[in-house]
């Protein structure tokens, strides 16, 4: 319920609280399991204001991706990385764990329902894995973006 209260909230836009959402409900996870958990390039978008519908598709994507990655990976760090080229947004989450032969998943709807959202904002994305690792990489076009000064961040 808190997730949905979260995603609806316009004071909490921006790609910063995206972040600090997924950071924050996986931290006790995260550590329990003794899983680091980095981010690269994120300052640089930081304060992109993202439209609801990308927030919550891209929040549950990802959500998603850190779920899978804790529980089957038997992975030691995951590192979120973003990129933002002129209004093309690039998400890649990664992991160094045991990955997993695509081809071989029939059962549950996870990997289905992180492509179909990722359809559903305009983007796409493609998920590679081998015993080195799994990578979700998520790419769209932002149509409205705007950046908000967070007094916090200065």
């Amino acid at each position: 319920m808190s997730d949905i209260v979260w995603m609806v909230n316009p004071k909490r836009d921006t790609f910063y609280h995206l972040l600090l959402r997924l950071k924050d409900s996986y931290a006790d996870l995260l550590n329990s399991a003794g899983i680091s958990f980095k981010t690269v390039n994120l300052e640089k978008i930081n304060t992109l204001k993202l439209p609801m519908d990308y927030k919550q598709n891209l929040f549950l994507i990802f959500k998603e991706g850190i779920n899978n990655a804790i529980k089957y990976s038997k992975c030691n760090k995951i590192i979120l990385e973003a990129n933002l080229n002129k209004d093309i947004l690039e998400l890649i989450l990664r992991d160094d764990g045991t990955g997993f032969d695509i081809q071989k998943i029939k059962s549950g709807n996870g990997l289905l329902n992180m492509r179909s959202r990722a359809r559903t904002i305009g983007g796409e994305l493609v998920i590679d894995s081998s015993g080195e690792g799994t990578q979700i990489k998520f790419t769209g076009k932002i149509l409205s973006l705007k950046k908000v000064v967070l007094p916090f961040l200065k």
